[in-house]
């Protein structure tokens, strides 16, 4: 394991692709919250992408949510 005794010069960033899917009822009701998130810890409250804390999940997605939800067929 490398030592950093003088500091970090900077960093090298890697980046991720993540598809994640949310339920749509009978209704045709998409059901987009945290807690449809397979990154979502019910136990701290918390998205595991982020670590924010977040403050409804049960009925929303978190302020700074990195998952831009796509458009279904119809809304395009």
């Amino acid at each position: 394991m490398s030592k950093f005794d003088s500091g970090v010069k900077g960093y090298v960033y890697g980046t991720v692709t993540l598809r994640v899917g949310f339920p749509i009822d009978w209704h045709d009701v998409p059901h987009i919250s945290c807690t449809q998130c397979r990154f979502y810890s019910g136990a701290g409250r918390r998205c595991q992408l982020n670590k924010e804390l977040i403050a409804f999940p049960e009925r929303y997605t978190g302020d700074y949510c990195p998952l831009e939800i796509e458009k279904s067929e119809e809304e395009k």
